[in-house]
């Protein structure tokens, strides 16, 4: 998230799209937006259904209002998105299909896509995660 937002914000209308896990479930997502307070303008998950045209509005307006924007899409999201004639089909990964989208219908946007995939899941661990997870680990 961090990365999409230095991004976004370092050229005129801006758009981040950062995919994260979370193919049943926004958990890791929804998490991930709250460890970046202020950063995320929307945050797609599984568990509720979005419309695209209601989300390019939305963008745009964020694009009009302070030049750049920040989406954070859950992978499972492809199954939950709606159009003006009902369920939309997704295939394959959700996030390249957004990027798509946004390119097509919105004007002069300069874009970026993050997707941390496999580096999110070989990061280090370091003191803390080691003192949380050591109890886990022993029941």
């Amino acid at each position: 998230i961090d990365v999409a937002s230095v991004e976004a914000r370092s050229f005129p209308r801006g758009v981040g799209v950062v995919r994260l896990m979370g193919r049943d479930a926004g958990f890791l997502a929804v998490h991930a937006c709250l460890a970046a307070p202020g950063d995320v303008d929307a945050c797609l998950v599984p568990e509720k259904s979005f419309s695209v045209d209601a989300l390019l509005r939305y963008v745009n307006e964020k694009l009009d209002e302070k030049d750049h924007c920040i989406l954070v899409v859950a992978e499972g999201v492809n199954t939950r998105v709606i159009d003006g004639n009902g369920p939309v089909t997704v295939d394959g990964d959700v996030g390249p299909w957004l990027c798509a989208q946004l390119k097509a219908n919105l004007e002069s946007i300069s874009l970026k896509y993050v997707d941390p995939s496999y580096a999110v899941r070989s990061a280090p661990s370091n003191a803390a995660d080691t003192i949380f997870c050591s109890p886990l680990a022993q029941h």
